[in-house]
């Protein structure tokens, strides 16, 4: 529109336009952005998660191959029979402390034991002990370790069983019972120690005692365990069946700085795998019931004997977020775990997503220029669009009100070739002596017959979209509306050799419509369906009450179908499928278009399923307000 003064332009419409357009395009922006950096994370976190896996799985093939390597190695002393024979000997030793540490056969144990310990160069100097069947140690490195029940049976008792089972068995890092020299040299009375401990049999190969070789598990085993580490925040570590860190943990001096354990401790055997709750490394102080802290997730599925991952984050046993993948060790009795830091995991993914809200700052700035111009734009060319539009409108209306007066100038001259030939096909006023006319005649009425349904259409259709079409709405029953229907048709399904089965429940409700035009409906849905379905085919039609008691008509026929990309044209005015079938049959292609034209007008919904080779379904389906419920009628007082 302009202004009068002036003539200046004012495309008001094109602002919200403009807008919208703007609100779209950002939109779709931030849903591609959000879309970019979730698969961008997904990516992220599956290749870390993946490598954890991998890790973890190699550090556990690593412990499995030292164990046997462990077992391989000294189980030749196990088997030795000077070894056998000294057993059987200091099992006849009276079971006083005194007497055995003063027995002779003791002392021959403790010089074979160590000189094979020293041969092997792998338990040199830790220790041994020799655990009868009631669990007293009888033998021991240590005097203090003879005659008392034996550690191994105090803390692993179910592992102690498995040897005398006759079972060799690696027990996983325990208390000590005695001080031992820690890595940095001091004495520690609560050190960790683990042992391999395999049956001593008898020659009657029954087991008479355990013979548990002491090794120092912060060697090798905590070593394999640190080497599977990922990144410089990465950790593989072990625990037991409750939970506790069996191997020594990367972060002790972080450990003793959030006061988890003693500033004396180490990480193993001292620490439970709980979560704190909060972030520990963040100066956060340590919760006060820290010991009625549940376990960690990792700790808590591995420990209930389940492997599992995370890759979306968990607390760790210092309260940072890691990701992580974890596994309980049934043969070796142990839970093994590989976890990262989840935010130096996902740094890579940070700096993605720096760059990509970088590059949606400068998108939502050209789009906003973009829009500025636009407006500016259309400010300048919205008369000329307008009256494009108009000159359109109009054009359309014309072409429509031609079409209709030409449909009823054509009508009455037509009326009159189907009425004449009618009467003269039928011999009203005598016989027709040769019989070829007859036949012309025949052809001419069908043909008369056809173009007068075609011009019927063609005015129908020119009606509904000059606007000038309005429903003439009364309440009526469906069920005789629909069969009268279907009626009018059956002469041309017949002739095709296509049988139409009606599929109506009895007791539709009355509806609140165009009666003339939802039987129009019906017959231009049935008329399409036969005329498209071979001989021999089906046409079903069928009506009844929706969940919502909305009124559902549906035709199905077992005709030709349609691919999915050919069903707007079907709709479409005018328009018809290409198919040597569909030539055939003629026609212009309006009734799909005139019942989809009526449905609109009653506020109901259409629908097409289609399939090529298979059929297709047509549903109506009319709003529940359309649908009339009779009343009940009123009971005696």
């Amino acid at each position: 529109m302009t202004d009068g003064t002036n003539g200046t332009f004012k495309p008001k419409n094109l602002v919200p336009l403009g807008i919208t357009l703007l609100g779209l395009f950002l939109s779709i922006v931030v849903i591609l952005t959000w879309l970019t950096l979730k698969d961008a994370e997904q990516k992220i976190r599956t290749e870390i998660g993946a490598s954890l896996q991998t890790l973890l799985y190699t550090t556990q093939e690593s412990m499995r191959i030292w164990v046997e390597d462990r077992k391989e190695a000294i189980l030749p002393v196990f088997q030795s029979v000077t070894l056998r024979a000294l057993t059987e000997c200091l099992l006849t030793v009276p079971r006083d402390p005194s007497t055995l540490r003063e027995s002779y056969d003791l002392s021959a144990i403790r010089f074979h034991l160590t000189r094979e310990m020293e041969r092997l160069n792998k338990f040199s100097q830790l220790g041994f002990f020799i655990i009868s069947p009631d669990r007293i140690s009888i033998g021991s490195l240590r005097d203090e370790n003879v005659g008392t029940v034996n550690l191994i049976h105090q803390q692993r008792k179910e592992l102690l069983d498995r040897v005398f089972k006759a079972e060799m068995v690696m027990i996983p890092p325990v208390v000590t019972d005695v001080a031992l020299k820690t890595q940095d040299g001091r004495m520690s009375k609560k050190a960790a120690t683990m042992f391999f401990v395999a049956p001593i049999k008898n020659a009657a190969n029954k087991v008479i005692v355990a013979l548990a070789l002491r090794i120092d598990p912060t060697k090798d085993f905590s070593r394999i365990a640190q080497l599977g580490r990922l990144l410089n925040t990465g950790e593989t570590y072990a625990f037991d069946n409750t939970g506790r860190l069996i191997t020594d943990s990367r972060f002790d001096d972080s450990l003793r700085k959030s006061k988890l354990i003693g500033m004396g401790q180490d990480g193993i055997l001292n620490m439970t795998i709980r979560d704190p709750g909060m972030d520990l490394t963040d100066g956060y102080p340590m919760p006060a019931n820290m010991a009625g802290r549940p376990l960690t997730k990792m700790a808590e599925s591995a420990t209930a004997g389940t492997k599992g991952r995370n890759f979306k984050g968990y607390r760790d046993y210092r309260g940072v977020m890691v990701l992580g993948a974890w596994l309980w060790d049934k043969d070796l009795g142990i839970g093994l775990a590989t976890e990262i830091d989840k935010k130096k995991a996902l740094q890579t993914f940070a700096s993605i997503r720096t760059t990509v809200l970088i590059v949606l700052g400068i998108t939502v700035a050209m789009a906003l220029l973009l829009t500025g111009m636009s407006i500016w734009i259309g400010r300048r060319y919205n008369r000329a669009l307008r009256k494009a539009k108009d000159d359109a409108e109009l054009a359309n209306r014309s072409m429509s009100e031609f079409l209709a007066n030409m449909s009823h100038d054509l009508r009455t001259p037509l009326n009159a070739i189907i009425g004449f030939s009618e009467m003269v096909k039928n011999e009203m006023f005598g016989p027709l002596e040769n019989p070829t006319y007859k036949e012309y005649l025949s052809v001419i009425n069908d043909s008369g017959n056809h173009l007068l349904k075609l011009l019927g259409d063609l005015l129908d259709m020119s009606t509904i979209e000059t606007g000038i079409n309005e429903l003439e709405e009364d309440t009526f029953d469906l069920y005789p509306e629909i069969m009268v229907g279907m009626k009018m048709v059956l002469g041309r399904a017949q002739e095709a050799e296509i049988n139409v089965r009606p599929d109506l429940s009895e007791h539709l409700p009355q509806f609140h419509g165009d009666r003339l035009r939802v039987k129009q409906i019906v017959i231009n849905l049935l008329d399409s369906a036969i005329k498209f379905t071979p001989p021999s085919g089906v046409v079903t039609v069928k009506a009844f009450t929706g969940e919502d008691d909305s009124i559902i008509i549906s035709v199905r026929d077992t005709g030709i179908g349609n691919k999915e990309k050919d069903i707007s044209r079907a709709l479409s005015s005018f328009g018809q499928v290409e198919s040597a079938f569909a030539r055939e049959q003629g026609g212009m292609g309006l009734g799909l278009s005139i019942v989809q034209a009526i449905v609109d007008l009653h506020g109901a919904s259409f629908g097409i399923e289609s399939r090529l080779g298979e059929g297709t379904l047509v549903t109506v389906t009319f709003p529940p307000e359309r649908t009339v419920r009779k009343a009940p009628p009123p009971t005696a007082a």
